[in-house]
């Protein structure tokens, strides 16, 4: 049965994937050395960690069992050469080198493998961000963050997975567990970018970071939309990464002045 069958996801059990996030906030900053350096009017947000039954950031795949995470490597795989239109069972499992009744074993449903793809997606982005904000303290952090995100790091390249996210964005309009995942996943990522925006800037507002932090997270993905998934020049890198910088600037010296501020990251109420 192909992954895209007709009302596959409304036929499956709902699951509550809202505590799958990308990084544990306490993980976050002991790793990268900023225990005890939030700024009094900066706010620690850790209220989403801090739910009954949350136990941290999901198991890495170096901790999850070995075909499991074989089975989640297979249908990222799968995704990145097929695409979501052709994904199945039987694709996954060839490309993962395991039978369709293993990978069904450890994954009995589609929306269970797609969640941990999601999952997956966001360790690919955390790891090598953590690992090379821990080396570093002072303006380089934040321009690490940015240029890593631009693909302007030679030595710490930005994943090449856009056609695996695009897949998961179309399923995302399916599926209420994975919109949920990577609504989660984004808006952690903007948390930690406004974060490193006041430290960097102290001069920044708290709203004016995080407003930030929405607007690079939206420029972001849609220049990998154009760049990745349309074939646009890569050279186009370095113009949207500039432009950044500029918007940077005009926050700095032009603050928000919302008559009445926006909660960023805030979502639309359910119907």
């Amino acid at each position: 049965m192909l992954f895209n069958a007709p009302n596959f996801f409304w036929n499956s059990p709902s699951r509550d994937f809202s505590k799958m996030l990308m990084i544990n906030p306490d993980r976050y900053l002991k790793n990268t050395g900023q225990e005890g350096k939030f700024s009094k009017r900066v706010p620690v947000k850790l209220s989403l960690f801090q739910q009954p039954g949350y136990r941290g950031m999901a198991p890495t795949e170096n901790e999850l069992p070995d075909r499991r995470a074989q089975a989640i490597q297979g249908a990222f795989d799968a995704l990145k050469s097929h695409g979501l239109g052709e994904l199945s069972f039987d694709l996954v499992a060839s490309k993962s080198g395991m039978s369709r009744q293993l990978v069904r074993h450890y994954f009995p449903d589609h929306e269970a493998l797609m969640i941990a793809v999601c999952d997956h997606l966001a360790r690919l982005y955390s790891e090598p961000l953590i690992a090379a904000a821990s080396a570093l303290d002072g303006p380089e952090r934040i321009t690490v963050f940015l240029d890593f995100y631009f693909d302007l790091l030679s030595d710490n390249p930005k994943p090449r997975d856009d056609q695996v996210y695009d897949a998961m964005m179309a399923l995302a309009a399916r599926s209420n567990s994975i919109r949920t995942a990577l609504a989660d996943q984004y808006g952690l990522l903007g948390q930690v970018l406004g974060h490193e925006f006041v430290v960097q800037y102290p001069e920044l507002s708290q709203q004016s970071a995080s407003e930030l932090s929405f607007l690079f997270v939206s420029i972001m993905y849609g220049h990998w939309k154009m760049v990745a998934s349309l074939g646009y020049s890569e050279e186009h890198n370095i113009v949207t990464r500039r432009a950044i910088d500029r918007l940077i600037k005009s926050y700095i010296e032009s603050p928000s002045a919302l008559s009445q501020p926006i909660k960023i990251w805030s979502k639309q109420p359910k119907l």
